[in-house]
């Protein structure tokens, strides 16, 4: 319970320079059965916004169909938002 609270406070921050030293606990609290724990690394998933959270989000078995909705939003924002940067990127 700490922990996913301590992954709330920095989803609610916004802290993203520190993206390399969240991932980890991002991915940790994924596999973890507690759904808040889930929750809470869904919503940092929405605030690091990288490629390796679209893999995290794929690999995981969610503890609830709620959660698993959220994560589906979470995934379908984020794969549509990367293709849009890459593609960008490829026009300049």
């Amino acid at each position: 319970m700490v922990f996913s609270t301590l992954l709330f406070f920095i989803a609610f921050l916004h802290i993203t320079h520190y993206e390399s030293t969240f991932i980890p606990m991002t991915l940790a609290s994924l596999r973890d059965s507690s759904t808040d724990c889930q929750e809470a690394a869904l919503m940092l998933i929405e605030v690091i916004r990288t490629p390796e959270c679209i893999d995290a989000i794929k690999n995981t078995e969610f503890s609830s169909p709620w959660i698993k909705e959220y994560a589906d939003n979470v995934l379908e924002e984020l794969e549509l938002e990367l293709e849009i940067g890459s593609n960008v990127n490829k026009k300049n």
